[in-house]
């Protein structure tokens, strides 16, 4: 109500935008929540037995698809009721859709990684962590659409908040799914460079805490 039920222009049901955002989102939330537990969660075990510490993040970012399989088929019933209808017109932006979703996985992993470097030695930050997604969900586009920003906010202030990885990954996700709305390449582009690095950072990090973690738990 406070967004206004703004759909960028769109004429998709506000519902079933809300519903794709949120689905992606959920995905991205519970991945990174649930990776950066990995040491606290399987301390017992990685102290007993050695193996690939990075198998256990890995195995997370894999489960997690069989709620997001479950969530996905649900909201695909009403996105074919929805195409029956005509209100959306499936596009080639479709094909889209895997290569968000791999992003989606990748991005939620590598910033797992990162924060289940830091949870090890201080563990309150979990804490934190769950206020951060629950605040990082405002500043994206989930429970509105991009145009109420691109309204209210002037350039500049649009940039900043373009900046914001998961901005450009709900927009798209949502693009791919209606053919329609908001996407900029070049911020898409953007977002694909903060994916990488934050994977490759996550991963040195990672390795670098697995060999004295057990010191600190």
């Amino acid at each position: 109500n406070i967004a206004g039920g703004d759909v960028d222009g769109s004429r998709v049901p506000y519902f079933l935008f809300f519903m794709c955002a949120s689905l992606c989102w959920s995905y991205m939330s519970s991945t990174i929540s649930a990776t950066s537990h990995t040491f606290l969660s399987n301390a017992g075990i990685m102290g007993k037995v050695y193996y690939p510490r990075l198998v256990s993040p890995i195995s997370t970012m894999f489960s997690n698809l069989i709620q997001f399989g479950i969530q996905f088929a649900i909201f695909l019933i009403f996105w074919i009721v929805y195409c029956c209808m005509g209100y959306i017109q499936i596009t080639p932006w479709l094909l889209m859709l895997p290569i968000t979703l791999i992003q989606m996985m990748l991005i939620s992993t590598g910033l797992g990684l990162i924060c289940s470097a830091f949870t090890t030695k201080y563990r309150d930050l979990t804490m934190l962590i769950g206020f951060a997604l629950s605040l990082l969900a405002y500043l994206s586009p989930v429970s509105y659409g991009f145009l109420t920003v691109a309204d209210k906010f002037p350039a500049w202030l649009q940039n900043i908040y373009m900046l914001n990885p998961f901005t450009n990954i709900v927009l798209t996700f949502k693009y791919a799914m209606f053919g329609e709305g908001v996407f900029h390449f070049g911020w898409y582009a953007l977002s694909w460079g903060f994916t990488l690095i934050f994977l490759l950072l996550g991963i040195l990090l990672f390795n670098k805490t697995e060999r004295t973690f057990m010191d600190t738990i």
